[in-house]
């Protein structure tokens, strides 16, 4: 068992609820990353993301992760999806990596449902966006 919880500010909690609502009603909530998504935002909660005792990632957080079948330690910033940019590390929250890494601690080791099957990546490190990066 893992300590993932979603944490987020008001503003990000509003937009990614009516996000995955939409998804709900078009019914793109099918893949099991996006399922396990919908079913975390159900127990998010809205706090302060730039708080320094934060030990979990967040949106706009970048995380330092190990994939465990290859050893290869990767870097990814959690990104609404209008700001994603793989060639700058920005991943969505909506993408299947996205939805792996959000809510997870440093030592946790999360699934990743990737297109090319699941992926266990280990957290690493966790940086937060520094108070007014919002």
């Amino acid at each position: 068992m893992t300590n993932k919880r979603i944490i987020l500010n008001e503003q990000d909690y509003k937009s990614l609820t009516l996000l995955i609502n939409k998804l709900k009603t078009t019914h793109r909530l099918n893949t099991p990353y996006m399922r396990e998504l919908g079913e975390e935002m159900e127990r998010a909660k809205i706090g302060k993301v730039n708080d320094p005792n934060m030990k979990n990632v967040t949106l706009k957080s970048r995380v330092t992760y190990q994939d465990l079948e290859n050893g290869g330690a990767h870097v990814a910033t959690i990104v609404f999806p209008a700001f994603a940019d793989s060639a700058k590390d920005l991943y969505s929250i909506l993408s299947p990596l996205g939805t792996a890494l959000i809510g997870e601690a440093v030592g946790n080791i999360t699934t990743c449902y990737a297109p090319s099957g699941e992926i266990k990546l280990k957290i690493l490190e966790i940086e937060h966006p520094q108070p007014g990066g919002e």
